[in-house]
């Protein structure tokens, strides 16, 4: 701080302000110039008429009091807590961090395979989905994702299965009921929906024309043409569902999951409502295992439907194309007046 002594300007060079190490530094390098500071006698020219009055005093604080007893050391008292017990705490919800509070329908559909399931068990051989697995209860699928078309550039590009089926559902839903479904009719409107870039050509030329045809000459699709302005199709529904009923290792967890998917349609009846759904897989001789497979989906779509309009549900239809069967589910609750009707 002698060093700011020896400045003559009013300001403190540019220099020592910038490494003064403290604001007492700055402090005392001003005052040290001023005609008041004790013992001065070479008064910076620029103070000799200032009419500041200070007085300087400088106070030793002793490292330690006379006469007085120190603080006794603060004792940290032993730790009360079984850490044993930390290390070995099983977080009770965590089947709920493992998964995601808003599933599809197409994503946990298997569940219902069966309707006395009791437990998931993980089987990715049969789905078009991961399970992730703890223990023997399945608690999360996941979708997987399709390889790009640019890394399949040149490769058979053969429509699968899926894209064929779900072409074919966009047929199905796109027809005018007002109209005959004949051949020729279907034709006019597969070309429609490729000219709309809807369906690609090579998956359009897989359409099975005659099993959309047929379909309408069956009970339930002579029942849509019969009454258009009762059919609804391509309905979007998403509703709560206790986490334990969709994933067994939630059953402890009170928490919701929010289910969403889309049916392919109902028709309102004088005694109440039908819901349908087309499957487009190939039947062979394992119908009874497709109905049981799907059977559950349905049952879910028929909850969902009970909560989003106020008529009865009174038949459940699972449409197989393959072989123009339209087959009749029991509806629980319900009396299915129509069962053998369509």
């Amino acid at each position: 701080m002698a060093r700011h002594g020896q400045h003559r300007r009013l300001v403190l060079p540019a220099y020592n302000r910038l490494t003064a190490s403290s604001l007492l530094t700055l402090i005392g390098g001003s005052i040290i110039r001023h005609p008041q500071y004790p013992g001065q006698d070479m008064a910076t020219a620029a103070l000799t008429s200032d009419a500041t009055s200070f007085q300087v005093s400088w106070i030793n604080h002793p490292a330690t009091v006379t006469g007085q007893t120190a603080a006794a050391p603060i004792v940290q008292p032993p730790l009360t807590v079984d850490v044993d017990q930390w290390f070995e705490y099983q977080y009770p919800y965590t089947a709920a961090t493992q998964t995601t509070g808003f599933q599809a329908v197409s994503e946990i559909k298997r569940l219902f395979d069966d309707p006395s399931l009791a437990e998931l068990h993980a089987d990715p051989q049969s789905s078009g989905h991961q399970v992730v697995a703890d223990g023997q209860d399945a608690h999360r699928f996941t979708q997987t994702f399709a390889t790009p078309k640019f890394m399949t550039a040149g490769e058979d590009e053969r429509p699968t299965a899926a894209a064929v089926g779900t072409a074919t559902h966009q047929v199905l839903q796109s027809l005018d009921l007002h109209q005959a479904i004949t051949p020729d009719y279907v034709a006019t409107v597969i070309e429609d929906l490729v000219s709309r870039n809807l369906i690609t050509a090579p998956v359009a030329r897989n359409v099975n024309v005659e099993h959309v045809v047929a379909f309408f000459t069956t009970p339930l699709g002579q029942t849509l043409l019969a009454t258009p302005a009762t059919v609804h199709r391509e309905v979007p529904f998403a509703m709560l569902m206790p986490a334990g009923d969709v994933f067994p290792a939630m059953r402890n967890d009170e928490q919701n999951l929010l289910v969403h998917g889309i049916m392919d349609g109902f028709v309102t009846t004088a005694d109440g409502v039908i819901l349908y759904d087309y499957k487009t897989d190939h039947i062979g001789h394992h119908q009874d295992a497709v109905v049981q497979r799907y059977s559950g989906q349905l049952r879910l779509y028929a909850q969902a439907l009970r909560q989003i309009q106020p008529e009865p549900v009174v038949g459940l239809r699972l449409v197989l194309l393959e072989t123009n069967t339209v087959v009749a589910l029991p509806v629980e609750g319900a009396y299915d007046g129509n069962s053998n009707k369509s």
